[in-house]
């Protein structure tokens, strides 16, 4: 194996380009997710796994597990293997990611890394090197900080360039010598099929990255898309600093001479432009009311053409506005295209009209032809002339054929100072007189006085110009007050707030001065983040301390408050100075006692679970741990008895388990009991799982438990995340009848369906008294979602003769096909060589013809192929038909059988009559061909006593029987040959040699 990539077949390589690795020192990512931040999957067979994926750095690593599906446990690995992995799904695909050792780079290493990877999962067919490269741009391929980049091969080299693979000659530049191996025709069409959908459909990277770093903030500033003004193009001749701390810039200067100047990023290059919408919040329902009534509006809807500019004050809800009318309530008779300018990232007239013309072009193709001639004059340069892209808008909005348009415009006001007013004179200028079009444009900005002016001139022509936001102060505070509510409720669920202090803080929030809807939005962020107590005078002290300006709110965002500090010095004081561990109670007691009060009724005490929470979030949570998971006084933690136990059952400590899911699980029911006296959540799920205690305690097969849970209100048909199960089907598949017989008592669907597998129900009895009982309700000819299988489809999958038969006994259509293979339950049955289903089924008169769809075999096939002679017996005695061929290699079933050497079905199909002389289509041979050629003496005797012709030469190679059984090495069948005459004069086509002489050649 030459290197990582040959050892993987061969590689598509992936890369983002960042600073240079030789920058800082690499070391591993301390945000590195954990299996613990992750649903992980029970482990599959490593041999499922086909697409490796190797990581040269821990950076590369994190990204590359943030974007599985799923994750999956790890099963055993080759012991010799000593590489990190990461197991889990994307899309169809099973992938095993790996990462280089620790400051070890290049072929060697992920050679070894390659060669272990396949020693543990020897399936895998697609090899990936996905990570950060250096990036080489050209005059060809601008490639910038940040960007992805997919190579594929050209010109018979590989996707891959290793810079300092090659030799320096004499007096000549460094010639390159060599690269990696080409990849595999799969993964080039899937680059081709990629190129495709971006020319469509463009990408949503922006969007899926940023879901990625809405879960987990704490990526958030290393792996977010860096500022373009970091990215520096340096000139050949500079010499960077090696392994040093200092920054780049620092190092090497941003001096003219040392850098080499690019120009700016088209928007149309990539589509950033939607990202910019998408990022606008959505409107609350009831609001955007006041400008949906406006006559205003209502009179601009009705023209063909013109401008209707809106303005507002900072917060007003202005770009909340834009896309609500974007995304829903502008006429779809009319193309609308948008751009949302945003101060320094995409602020520019000409980033606006790079834009307006993809999206107008991208859903009216014909007027493209507006921008031939433009870009014939200045060819790549066309994105970068603004008068060039308003000539060609102005004539595409002209075209007949461009029917009516809407250009959205939001935030005028961050549009480039200097070019604003250009802006607004063109707008203009398209609404003058002598000039048609169905043009309507839709502007939002802040009330500027010099950007408003500027459309005085067309107030005569349009009265209905502007809505003045500000002029409708009283509507949009009604609006901001809608907000707030909504916001309120939110807040409410989250951090379940009782009603009594929900309603004090709408009263309070509603009272202060100068509302707007960005204030609304920034506050509530700010009371997310807050751990505030959940009583009213709490909820003062919160508001007290509150941001009540939008700049204020901003200033706190960006710091986060220290206000809990001196309530953490009591907590860990009272802690170290009791005499025993402190219950939950006890503590919310503690801290709130001073020395005004004079009874527990003056104390300002929430409700235990909410101080709990809050408690958890203080900068000592892991110090309190234990005293959090105290069930009662005097008992032991419950955090250390599960730590112990769970921990010898084989598990890792599971997210998100409660006190009561621990006693669910080990069918502690007296606890469980005491527990839900106490409070306990009884529908809680874990994190990990999913699984609430009702669940938790089925899957364990706790019958006690489940009664207790069930008697208490727990829901029973809640579903697992894991398998999407519910109690019912857990108790199914796991054989706990008792517990099935329970659940069907109080009324758990029968009908109920496994949404990861869509298994339905009785499909999963694997016992008969559990089919019995659920018989009484259940449909037995209802399949499920991914194979498409009846219950009795899956009882003969499965082999339970049982349920088989019982199923049968009540009905059941034994004709049935499924889905995903095409085959009947005797299909299987034969298959997989159950003779007591196989009589069953028979015996309710099942097709013995039917062919299955993959390899158009019958029964008779099946059981010829497998060797099956007592279920060849029973369908020969039905009277299958023994001259049918599949549809694979067109062989009949005594082809099979000489092939295979199965003697005794060789027999019974003889004894029926079965044509000596039939030749399968794949290679033009006879059963006696076939046996002669595998040394099946037995059955090449009863071929030639029928009369089977000894010289029959089959179609692909011209050889006779003997010839084979020559090349073949078997003696005893040559013999047997000669001795009934065999001609060993036979020619060989193609070797020109005779069977004698080719047998002397072998060592006869």
């Amino acid at each position: 194996m030459e290197s990582a990539v040959s050892a993987l077949e061969s590689t598509t390589a992936v890369s983002s380009c960042q600073p240079s690795p030789a920058s800082s020192s690499p070391k591993r990512d301390p945000s590195l997710p954990t299996p613990q931040s992750t649903t992980v999957l029970p482990a599959k067979n490593a041999g499922d796994y086909t697409v490796g994926w190797i990581c040269a750095l821990s950076t590369e690593y994190v990204a590359a597990q943030v974007f599985l599906d799923e994750r999956h446990s790890i099963p055993d690995k080759h012991n010799h293997d000593n590489n990190d992995y990461t197991l889990g799904g994307i899309g169809r695909h099973l992938v095993v990611i790996a990462v280089l050792p620790e400051g070890r780079y290049g072929l060697s290493s992920a050679t070894s890394v390659a060669k272990s990877m396949l020693h543990s999962f020897p399936n895998i067919r697609i090899g990936l090197m996905v990570g950060i490269g250096g990036g080489a741009p050209s005059s060809k391929h601008d490639i910038r900080l940040g960007d992805i980049v997919v190579s594929a091969p050209r010109g018979g080299h590989g996707g891959v360039f290793q810079y300092d693979f090659g030799k320096t000659i004499q007096d000549q530049t460094f010639c390159s010598t060599g690269g990696l191996n080409q990849p595999p025709e799969i993964l080039l069409t899937a680059v081709n099929g990629l190129k495709s959908q971006y020319e469509i459909d463009g990408h949503q990277l922006d969007a899926a990255i940023n879901n990625i770093l809405e879960q987990k903030p704490r990526l958030r500033k290393k792996y977010r898309r860096p500022n373009p003004n970091s990215d520096r193009l340096y000139r050949s001749h500079v010499v960077h600093p090696k392994r040093d701390d200092t920054e780049c810039e620092m190092g090497c200067g941003d001096g003219k001479l040392k850098l080499i100047t690019r120009r700016e990023r088209k928007v149309s290059e990539d589509t950033t432009y939607e990202s910019y919408k998408d990022r606008v919040g959505d409107r609350v329902e009831g609001t955007c009311e006041w400008f949906l009534r406006h006559e205003h509006f209502k009179n601009w809807l009705r023209r063909d053409s013109g401008p209707l500019v809106v303005s507002a004050d900072p917060g007003c809800g202005k770009s909340v506005l834009a896309k609500y009318l974007i995304n829903e309530r502008l006429p779809r008779s009319a193309t609308t295209c948008y751009f949302f300018f945003k101060s320094q990232l995409q602020n520019t007239v000409r980033q606006a009209l790079c834009a307006l013309l993809h999206q107008l072009f991208s859903y009216k193709p014909s007027l493209i032809t507006h921008a031939m001639n433009e870009f014939k004059k200045n060819g790549k340069e066309l994105v970068n002339s603004t008068t060039s892209l308003w000539l060609i808008l102005e004539n595409a909005v002209r075209d007949p054929l461009a029917g009516p348009i809407i250009i959205v415009l939001d935030a005028l006001d961050e549009c480039a100072e200097v070019q604003s007013q250009d802006l607004i004179q063109r707008i203009k200028s398209q609404f003058s007189s002598g000039c048609s079009s169905r043009l309507r444009y839709l502007l939002t900005s802040r009330p500027y006085e010099q950007l408003m002016a500027g459309f005085t001139d067309l107030i005569d022509l349009f009265p209905y110009i502007r809505i003045p936001g500000e002029d409708n102060s009283e509507s949009i505070s009604r609006e901001v007050n809608h907000v707030i509510r909504y916001q309120v409720q939110q807040i409410a669920k989250e951090k379940r707030l009782s009603g009594r202090v929900k309603n004090h803080l709408e009263d309070k929030m509603l009272r202060i001065p100068h509302r707007t809807y960005l204030w609304a939005y920034l506050v509530f962020d700010y009371l997310k983040m807050q751990s505030f107590k959940k009583t009213r005078k709490g909820i003062d002290d919160t508001i007290e301390a509150m941001p009540t300006s939008i700049y204020e709110a901003y200033e706190q965002i960006l710091t986060k408050s220290h206000q809990q500090k001196s309530m953490v010095h009591r907590a860990l004081s009272m802690i170290l100075v009791a005499s025993r561990p402190l219950t939950v109670s006890e503590m919310n007691v503690a801290l709130n006692v001073d020395y005004k009060s004079k009874s527990i009724h003056d104390l300002d005490v929430e409700e235990d679970i909410d101080f709990k929470s809050r408690l958890r979030n203080w900068t000592c949570s892991t110090l309190v741990s234990y005293a959090l998971s105290i069930c009662n006084p005097g008992s032991k933690s419950w955090s250390a008895w599960f730590a112990r136990y769970w921990k010898s059952e084989g598990h890792k400590r599971t997210k998100g388990f409660t006190s009561l899911m621990i006693s669910s699980y080990f069918g502690h029911q007296a606890t469980a009991k005491h527990l839900l006296e106490r409070g306990a959540n009884i529908n809680r799920a874990d994190t990990e799982y999913g699984r609430t205690p009702l669940l938790w305690a089925t899957v364990r097969g706790h019958r006690a438990t489940v009664r207790l849970l069930l008697e208490k209100g727990a829901d029973i048909e809640t579903a697992d995340t894991t398998y999407s199960r519910t109690p019912l089907i857990w108790a199914v598949v796991n054989k706990h009848e008792a517990i099935v017989k329970l659940l069907l008592k109080k009324g758990a669907n029968i009908e109920a369906t496994d949404a990861t597998f869509g298994h339905i129900q009785l499909s999963s009895a694997e016992s008969l008294a559990n089919a019995k009982l659920l018989l009484k309700g259940a449909n037995i000819e209802a399949d499920d979602a991914a194979y498409g299988r009846t219950s009795l489809l899956w009882a003969v999958v499965n082999e339970h003769e049982a349920i088989v038969k019982l199923l049968l006994e009540k009905g059941a259509n034994v004709e049935v096909v499924d889905v995903k293979f095409s085959q009947t339950p005797l299909l299987w049955a034969v298959e997989n060589s159950h003779e007591a289903i196989v009589k069953l089924l028979l015996e309710k008169g099942a097709n013995i013809e039917t062919a299955d769809a993959m390899n158009g075999r019958t029964p008779l096939l099946w059981a010829a192929v497998r060797g099956h002679k007592e279920i060849a017996k029973l369908l020969l005695t039905k009277s299958a038909n023994i001259e049918t061929a599949d549809a694979v290699c067109g062989r009949t079933p005594l082809l099979w059988v000489a092939e295979r050497g199965h003697e005794a079905i060789a027999k019974r199909l003889l004894e029926k009559g079965a044509n000596i002389e039939a030749v399968d289509t794949e290679c033009g041979r006879t059963p006696l061909f076939w046996a002669a050629v595998n040394g099946h003496e037995a059955i090449v005797k009863l071929l030639l006593k029928k009369g089977a012709n000894i010289e029959a030469a089959d179609a692909e190679y011209g050889q006779t029987p003997l010839s084979w059984a020559v090349v073949a090495g078997h003696e005893a069948t040559v013999k047997l040959l000669l001795k009934k005459g065999a001609n060993v004069e036979a020619i060989h086509a193609g070797y020109d040699l005779t069977s004698l002489s080719w047998g002397e050649v072998h060592g006869y």
